[in-house]
């Protein structure tokens, strides 16, 4: 395994590993997170590991043994077993000593390693509980104090992925084979005199206190600048949605809509729309057509967009808001496919089938035990001509009967092939089916659910609509299953984040109006109100909606058009401690006319609540930074991404 192999398959489980979440016993963090990590992403094979191994201190979970080379790996289970200390990461400079002055909380687990580590005479030490990896040197034989050694500290998953490799550089096989354990960790960190410690590690990760007001926010903001989907988000969503043309991004040298695709633009077959309520009126002509049964099979609609564009929410308003009372005349079900865990395809599908049908009157009301017999009249017919042909009781009868239908209600595949075509056929009952978020997952598992999903069509002859990204429709469509399923393909536009902003915040004024009880009840000790609170927000609102282009496109640009991540960013500028919210108060109650300046957006979520720039906390990337690569170059990045635009040109043209 090289690093590139290890990497992507580290990419493919880490959805997946944080759903975990911390209900997961030390055994399972081992078994589900530790192992899969150290096979999977790291190159390690089982006879290279060492489980349980007993020592004269207790049992030591892992040593990883290649070439007489070892290293202890001390295993705790996911959640606050341990925790990294506020501002530290894989970018941190640390001695061991320094570490555990931040967090008392790592003394006993560091011991803990370290006695393992002396009991088996291995140099080399690690404490993880999967998520958060620390490894240090357990003693030395250079004449430098243990304490005074290089630790290297992963706090999580994303800091894993950001710099895997660096990771891969200390934990892979290949890596402790070589010994890169001994060159990294046992390098002199020597002290620089205090005069020069502009930058200190200590200043860097200093967290500011401007602002006063996050903790009173925090609570209540992540239900309006966040995803507004999902049952308990319909009401916010219906008042914060944006669907006028002006939602539509425009190039403001041209004129021209910065929503539309160029890539997608090359295939004649997609039709795109330059507002959102075109894309919703061509989805109300093509639903209408096949509820009215001007379509006598199925159709397949593909609604292509952007990551983060907005697909997502597009469909709950179309479905749940604008359209809800289609779910009396047709049976709506959509499907999250990110919910779909380790199930197979098919599983996931009826049993989310099953679920939404139990709680639909529609469904409920039409598939009685009179016209499920109706729909399986041939079957019934057979049984009674056959198996049944001499049984006279009319009791047994319908017991064989019941008995057979219940069976056939078990084998989903052809209970539901049969009977959704007969409420279509017989109770004019249209089906729609939206499969959603499978852009998210594997290549493989993608194409695997939309052939599926293209078979339910034809069995089904229902309206089936699939959600895709551009690139991986594009990919599908040139080599795999979209290459020969006809279908209907529109592209949902890019949306201006502007306009977005501005209605969420204008819901968040007006709810605290309405309702002030969400707020903390210790405004009162900041000598404000919920007053106060709600002329602050509309505050914020003038500043970003009064011609702030500069802001508009920093928030575009390192969100790469993902709305969901520039919702994200912004919540960031409302809850970071560069935020000076007491000045913005003051200004606000002086009766000033003060909107808040551009720079202010932009330091607040640059810097987060630090006061320098970190690039391993901060949504922007240092284009220049060096990892601990060979022969690592300053613009080595640069050409890097030179080299894939090129790439993605040619492929494109």
């Amino acid at each position: 395994m090289n690093y590139e192999i290890g990497l992507d398959n580290f990419e493919k489980m880490k959805r997946r590993l944080v759903d975990y979440g911390s209900f997961l016993t030390e055994a399972d963090t081992r078994c589900k997170i530790i192992d899969e990590i150290l096979l999977k992403c790291l190159g390690w094979q089982e006879e290279n590991i060492k489980r349980e191994f007993h020592v004269e201190t207790g049992y030591i979970d892992y040593i990883l043994i290649i070439d007489g080379k070892r290293l202890v790996i001390e295993a705790k289970k996911v959640g606050n077993t341990f925790t990294i200390p506020v501002g530290i990461s894989c970018s941190s400079n640390l001695k061991i000593k320094d570490l555990l002055k931040k967090d008392d909380n790592l003394n006993e687990h560091y011991e803990q390693v370290l006695k393992y580590c002396i009991a088996s005479s291995i140099p080399f030490g690690c404490l993880t509980n999967g998520f958060s990896w620390i490894i240090f040197p357990a003693f030395r034989t250079d004449g430098i104090e243990q304490k005074n050694s290089k630790v290297v500290i992963f706090k999580d998953l994303n800091d894993i992925e950001n710099n895997f490799v660096h990771f891969w550089n200390l934990f892979s096989n290949e890596a402790i084979k070589e010994g890169k354990l001994s060159e990294i960790l046992l390098v002199e960190l020597k002290t620089i005199p205090p005069s020069f410690l502009i930058n200190s590690e200590e200043r860097r990760n200093q967290i500011l206190n401007r602002n006063y007001l996050s903790g009173i926010l925090s609570p209540i903001l992540k239900d309006y600048f966040s995803d507004l989907t999902g049952p308990n988000s319909i009401d916010k969503l219906e008042k914060c949605y944006v669907e006028i043309d002006e939602a539509i991004s425009l190039d403001e040298s041209t004129g021209d809509s910065r929503g539309l695709s160029k890539t997608i633009a090359r295939d004649p077959s997609i039709t795109q729309f330059e507002s959102i309520q075109k894309v919703y009126n061509n989805l109300d002509y093509y639903i209408d057509s096949f509820i009215e049964g001007k379509q006598k099979s199925g159709v397949v609609y593909i609604l292509l967009g952007r990551v983060g564009a907005g697909k997502t929410t597009f469909l709950y308003h179309y479905f749940y808001i604008s359209k809800k009372r289609l779910d009396e005349i047709s049976l709506i079900y959509y499907l999250n496919w990110l919910e779909m865990g380790q199930q197979k395809v098919s599983e996931f599908f009826y049993e989310k089938i099953d679920s939404i049908s139990n709680q639909s009157l529609l469904f409920q009301n039409n598939s009685k035990i009179d016209t499920i017999e109706k729909a399986f009249e041939q079957e019934i017919n057979s049984l009674k001509n056959g198996p049944l042909g001499r049984i006279k009781e009319s009791a047994l009868i319908e017991q064989k009967i019941g008995e057979m239908l219940f069976d056939l209600s078990m084998k989903k595949d052809n209970y539901y092939s049969k009977l959704i075509p007969y409420l279509k056929r017989e109770k004019k009952i249209s089906t729609i089916i939206i499969f959603d978020n499978i852009d998210q997952l594997d290549p493989k598992l993608q194409e695997e659910i939309v052939n599926f999903a293209f078979s339910i069509y034809t069995k089904w002859q229902s309206f089936t609509l699939i959600a895709l990204r551009e690139e991986n429709y594009l990919k599908s469509k040139q080599q795999g299953s979209l290459s020969t399923i006809q279908s209907h393909r529109v592209y949902l536009p890019k949306q201006s984040i502007m306009p977005i902003l501005d209605k969420r915040l204008e819901c968040l004024a007006n709810d605290i109006a309405s309702d002030s009880t969400a707020l903390s009840p210790n405004l009162s000790d900041l000598y404000l109100t919920a007053l106060d609170i709600r002329q602050f927000i509309i505050l914020i609102k003038d500043s970003i909606v009064s011609e702030r282009v500069r802001v508009k496109d920093f928030l575009e640009s390192i969100a790469l058009g993902n709305l969901r991540e520039s919702l994200d960013f912004f919540l960031s500028f409302l809850l970071s401690e560069n935020t000076d919210t007491r000045k913005i108060i003051s200004f606000m109650k002086d009766g000033e006319k003060y909107l808040v300046p551009d720079h202010e957006f932009i330091k607040s979520i640059a810097l987060g609540s630090k006061q320098f720039f970190s690039e391993s906390d901060s949504p922007i990337l240092n284009l220049f930074s060096v990892m601990d690569m060979q022969n690592p170059s300053h613009f080595t990045k640069l050409r890097i991404l030179n080299f894939l635009r090129l790439i993605e040109n040619r492929q494109c043209t």
